[in-house]
């Protein structure tokens, strides 16, 4: 249900968004050269809007309905009826400055340190 979730939405997120701006500050002392933050909708909701740069973890349709299926106990139906209230992966692609194939072919660590030299530099 669309409404309802719009609902939920605008009383999560805000409440979200506040948490993690106190976390940060908290950090901001630290001398910390990168902080990651995880979010399924950040183009969806105003969360990008204090990013630096984007990763965009990819993974092909079928394994990604396959994994959510599994790790939520749910239908593939449900899965993408979530997905259909998501940017799709392509378009999430377009807007990062980085990506990290998780296809279970690539391997991830590899992936992850060449992406955490590369951030320490900057």
């Amino acid at each position: 249900n669309k409404d309802l979730l719009t609902q939920l939405n605008q009383i999560v997120h805000p409440i979200v968004f506040k948490d993690f701006d106190n976390w940060l500050l908290e950090k901001e002392q630290l001398n910390i050269k990168y902080i990651i933050k995880e979010a399924a909708l950040m183009f969806e909701t105003d969360s990008y809007k204090k990013i630096d740069k984007f990763i965009v973890v990819t993974a092909p349709m079928e394994l990604r309905i396959s994994r959510t299926m599994q790790r939520d106990s749910i239908t593939k139906e449900q899965v993408l009826s979530r997905m259909n209230n998501q940017l799709s992966q392509e378009e999430k692609l377009a807007k990062a400055d980085y990506e990290i194939t998780n296809n279970e072919e690539i391997s991830l660590i590899e992936q992850v340190f060449s992406l955490h030299q590369l951030l320490n530099k900057l």
